[in-house]
């Protein structure tokens, strides 16, 4: 199991990577700039508190953000 660190997974593409994430039985970490629950709140800018810890937790990350691949 590898914790992966997942900014803007809360998106289109980052909901069904996280989903497929868990089925392999990794653990994503989901930062958000509105976060649901679960997810860890980041401004989208710098890491600190909550995001800077998870960061540190997870050798892995993913950047999914930016403009919605719908829009």
């Amino acid at each position: 199991m590898v914790k992966i660190l997942i900014a803007g997974g809360s998106g289109f593409v980052g909901r069904f990577l996280c989903w497929r994430l868990g089925e392999l039985g990794h653990q994503p970490v989901i930062l958000s700039r509105r976060p649901g629950a679960g997810e860890l709140a980041w401004d989208g800018r710098s890491l600190a508190g909550e995001a800077l810890s998870a960061a540190g937790e997870c050798p892995a990350w993913v950047n999914l953000c930016g403009a919605g691949v719908a829009d």
